[in-house]
This record gives C-alpha cells, sequence and structure tokens, in this order.
C-alpha cells in the first residue's frame, strides 16, 4: 500500500512538473515545441550565433538558450551612426575594431557617371558599380565625413587599413600612409550583395559573376590567398572564422547548410522550424 503511495505521489510530481515546464518552456518559445526541439538540438557550432526573424509583425533577434530562444527586438549596428547624420550611402558601412571610424561607399553624382556595365546577374541580386562610388570615412566624435577613393564596398580590416572594390581589382588601403594595395588583379564591372567577412576580419565572401561561383579568400597583410570557390548565388550567407553558412527554404523550415574552408561537399546541420521565420545568423 505504502508503495501505491509513493508511486502516486510520484506520478503526481512528475505531472506537475511537467505542466509547469510546458508552461514555461514549451509555451512561451517561439514555435512551440518545434521551437524547444529546435534549441535543444542546435549544434555547438550556432549557439552563439545571432538569429534574425523577419515578418510581417516586424523583426526580430533570437538568441540561442539551453531550451528555448530569447527574443530580442531587432536594431541594426554598424550603419545607425549614418542614418542619424542622414547620409546617403551604398552597402554596409564598416566599423573599426576600436570604433573610433566608420567607412562606407558612396554614389556619386548621376553626371559623374560613366556607362553602365552589361553583365547578366539574377533579378533578385543587387549590387553597385565601383566607377559609381567612392569610399567615405565617418569620424563619429567630430561628427565629420571625409572622401578617401573611388570604389565600393570597404571592409576594415584592422584600425587602419580597409579593403575596397575598385573596377580594375580588389585592394588594402592604409589609412597612415593613403597607399592603396591591389590585392587582387580583376575587373570588378559590378560588386554584388552581400560581401561577407569573417568575425576575425581575416576572410572575405563574394559572388563573382565571372565564374558564377561564391569565391572565399583569405587576407594576410598585403597577400590574398585563395581558399575554394563554391558554384552557386548563395541564398542567405553568413561567415564564421573556418566555415561559410546558408540557409535554404523548405517545407518543415529553414534549413542551415555549411561549407567547410577546407571541405568540398555542403552539409545540412540543422533546421530551424517554420513558426520562426529565420532569413539570416550571424556570429
Amino acid at each position: 500500500m505504502i508503495r501505491r503511495y509513493l508511486l502516486l505521489i510520484g506520478l503526481v510530481t512528475f505531472f506537475t512538473a511537467f505542466c509547469v515546464l510546458f508552461f514555461f518552456v514549451f509555451v512561451k518559445t517561439p514555435g512551440s515545441f518545434h521551437g524547444v526541439w529546435s534549441a535543444l538540438t542546435l549544434p555547438q557550432e550556432l549557439k552563439q550565433v545571432k538569429i534574425l526573424s523577419e515578418s510581417e509583425a516586424g523583426s526580430t533577434i533570437y538568441l540561442p538558450e539551453s531550451f528555448s530562444y530569447k527574443k530580442y527586438p531587432y536594431t541594426e549596428e554598424g550603419s545607425i551612426l549614418l542614418r542619424q547624420k542622414g547620409e546617403k550611402y551604398l552597402g554596409s558601412s564598416s566599423v573599426a575594431p576600436n570604433e573610433e571610424l566608420v567607412v562606407f561607399s558612396q554614389e556619386i553624382e548621376a553626371d559623374e557617371k560613366g556607362s553602365v556595365p552589361e553583365i547578366k546577374i539574377p533579378a533578385h541580386i543587387s549590387g553597385v558599380n565601383p566607377a559609381h562610388s567612392e569610399i567615405m570615412l565617418f569620424f563619429p566624435r567630430e561628427s565629420k565625413t571625409e572622401r578617401i577613393v573611388s570604389g565600393s564596398t570597404p571592409l576594415f580590416l584592422d584600425d587602419t587599413h580597409f579593403l575596397f572594390f575598385a573596377t580594375s581589382g580588389l585592394y588594402r588601403y592604409d589609412l597612415q600612409s593613403g597607399n592603396a594595395t591591389k590585392l587582387l588583379d580583376h575587373t570588378f564591372p559590378i560588386v554584388l550583395d552581400p560581401v561577407l567577412q569573417s568575425p576575425d576580419r581575416k576572410a572575405i565572401a563574394f559572388y563573382d559573376p565571372s565564374v558564377e561561383a561564391t569565391v572565399i579568400y583569405r587576407v594576410d597583410g598585403d597577400k590574398l590567398s585563395f581558399i575554394r570557390e563554391i558554384p552557386q548565388i548563395l541564398v542567405s550567407p553568413s561567415f564564421s572564422n573556418t566555415a561559410l553558412y546558408d540557409l535554404r527554404g523548405a517545407d518543415a523550415g529553414t534549413e542551415v547548410w555549411k561549407y567547410d574552408f577546407e571541405g568540398t561537399e555542403a552539409r545540412k546541420i540543422h533546421i530551424f522550424p517554420r513558426a520562426l521565420s529565420i532569413s539570416r545568423i550571424a556570429f
């Protein structure tokens, strides 16, 4: 008899604990059960990412936790200072590691533009002609902007150097000397979005229409070394220090595919439930 009572008490306790867990974790987690399962099965390499969700209700950032995703309102970084100042710019801005400088590309006046290059690109991909833009440097403390050089899509490598694209190639600019060093001799009639940079700022990736592939390079000082190419345009790519990731829509949700720097084949490593409406991840 005592055993029956103990068993009954144990079952009631378990059921109560399950109901509490269900309410505070499963019900409150975006995507309900599927959201919890996604958080539980999230690969270790994705546990520190920022997950962007975009829907008709607005944009949201999800951060992985042990049994769920914590929800935050989405705010843009990097270009916010420029938008507050009302600057007109193309593409994404890049902030120096010490956060004292912001570099961006700005469209030149219409009467200064040359001919538009004829190049076949997918309709859903946007880009910028380096010949039609110039690199600008913004000083947040002084609230001033300075023109640096013709080109587009700059990316800070450290506090005094940044990469940028010109029609004649990829360059590294030294802010201290004012010299630009060509790292890649290549014709860029247009630079397609997005151009990705790894979190450690040592690798970049972009789609090259001339080879119809996404190419990855490593940057080491004034040297550029080829890593690999992926023979396709990636839908929603993101970059870690060792791999490139892409999001693909599927019936069950949003799949995460991984391209290792040293590998050849893509691997599906996770799927986010459709209810989360995931559009991008950031390392």
